[in-house]
């Protein structure tokens, strides 16, 4: 996923929305939650970049 996103082109994403992500303001998210299979995807976003923020590595995403 990093050599498409940083050489090739962004790349389309789903993942499952939990409720404290509807709560994101800005910043790195991180969760402990996580689905346990593809019926809970309920959103897509596109990654368009990574990076690293206080040793915390991070995806960057478009809505």
């Amino acid at each position: 996923l990093k050599h498409a996103v940083g050489v090739v082109r962004p790349v389309s994403v789903a993942f499952e929305v939990i409720a404290n992500f509807r709560l994101y303001t800005g910043g790195v998210f991180t969760s402990d939650d996580c689905g346990s299979g593809p019926m809970d995807v309920n959103h897509a976003v596109v990654a368009v970049g990574y990076g690293v923020e206080d040793g915390v590595p991070y995806w960057l995403i478009k809505n």
